[in-house]
């Protein structure tokens, strides 16, 4: 619900579809604890990311909610995420 009411719900479908081997995706940090920072983490867990595509998503999601999203690439989880879990399992 949160996701779709910011427009990530767009992002993410398209980060999934077009990226590559996206394993999961996670809101982390202020959004993932209910506070409307104006800043979005994102975390990714996947190999061989597009990293090009993935900052033109972020540029027009900016463009279309607002918010400024940081995004951090891993190639495993650590296990030891925290946040609300968007994509995977």
């Amino acid at each position: 619900m949160v996701s779709k009411f910011l427009g990530l719900d767009d992002l993410l479908e398209k980060v999934v579809k077009r990226m590559g081997n996206v394993e999961k995706a996670i809101i982390t940090g202020d959004y993932a604890m209910g506070i409307d920072s104006g800043t979005i983490e994102l975390t990714l867990i996947g190999k061989n990311l597009d990293q090009a595509y993935l900052n033109f998503l972020i540029d027009k999601t900016y463009e279309k909610i607002s918010r400024k999203v940081k995004v951090l690439i891993l190639e495993t989880d650590p296990g030891n995420l925290t946040g609300i879990l968007v994509f995977g399992n």
